[in-house]
């Protein structure tokens, strides 16, 4: 994962002394990226060379089936291109395809990138990678390690951000001591300076809980959920497969549904007592 260069992200570690965890980069369109990956990865084999560049049709039917139903609330712009190219290897030829696609969101962009190499017929290996990427789905235990590395990152950042405030406390307990032993004229260019210094904290802890919720967002589109909040505040996470629902208050369990029904209409599709269930609020 990559961020780009002097985002609010990076700055905060860069002022905090911690070491950054991510990438940094400007994004970089798909044909460009990979077009120097290939040659990166395969340049060097005997033989090497590009078929042809072309537009995997096929590939980009899927990809925008899986958007819709992921039915993103952020703006996510994806760049993409495919090879076809072959190279030489114990004197077989082997022929491969790439698919590569940068994807941006906001100040956070990524590469993905998939294919195969093959002494087969390319085109039965091409129908069996379609098959694979229509039919993904996250591995639950895969899925569990990245919402821990989330927690974790989360955890990290909120202890820097203490970490960051307390060093400020001090700095400003240390000026305003200085402030009482100057005259009048320092004190008020202090103040003026203490408050511009307030106003730039104020705006970095805003920033940082606006990447906090492209963050959670994210995660919601990796996991193909949605988070839901109950008339009393409380916040569920549902699969993102329907346009509204409804939570059992006794158990915490859900029903999804399309937009038009109403809990009426579950009491005779599912024969339950609707006055254990609310309509929940999807909030991202």
């Amino acid at each position: 994962m990559y961020t780009l260069p002097n985002s609010e992200l990076e700055i905060s570690y860069r002022q905090m002394g911690i070491k950054y965890p991510y990438q940094t980069g400007n994004f970089v369109d798909a044909e460009i990226y990979f077009s120097e990956y290939l040659q990166k990865h395969f340049g060097g084999l005997s033989g090497f060379r590009i078929i042809e560049k072309f537009e995997n049709i096929p590939l980009l039917k899927i990809q925008e089936k899986q958007k819709k139903r992921l039915n993103l609330t952020m703006e996510v712009n994806v760049s993409t291109v495919s090879y076809r190219f072959e190279y030489q290897s114990n004197g077989r030829l082997i022929k491969g395809e790439l698919d590569g696609a940068t994807i941006t969101m906001g100040n956070i962009w990524l590469p993905e990138v998939g294919g195969f190499c093959t002494t087969g017929n390319p085109e039965d290996v091409a129908k069996m990678m379609l098959k694979m990427a229509d039919s993904r789905v996250n591995n639950p235990a895969w899925q569990e390690a990245q919402n821990e590395k989330h927690r974790q990152g989360m955890a990290q950042i909120k202890q820097n951000e203490q970490r960051n405030r307390d060093m400020m406390t001090q700095q400003h307990n240390q000026r305003m001591g200085d402030i009482q032993r100057s005259g009048a004229a320092h004190q008020q260019k202090m103040a003026d300076l203490q408050q511009a210094n307030d106003i730039r904290n104020e705006q970095w802890e805003k920033n940082q809980a606006s990447q906090d919720i492209q963050h959670e967002k994210f995660l919601n589109v990796i996991k193909g959920e949605h988070t839901v909040k109950d008339s009393e505040g409380n916040t569920y996470q549902v699969d993102n497969s329907q346009d509204k629902y409804f939570v059992d208050k006794h158990n915490n369990t859900y029903i999804g549904a399309y937009a038009t029904k109403t809990l009426d209409d579950l009491r005779q599709i599912k024969h339950i007592n609707i006055d254990n269930f609310e309509e929940v609020q999807i909030i991202r």
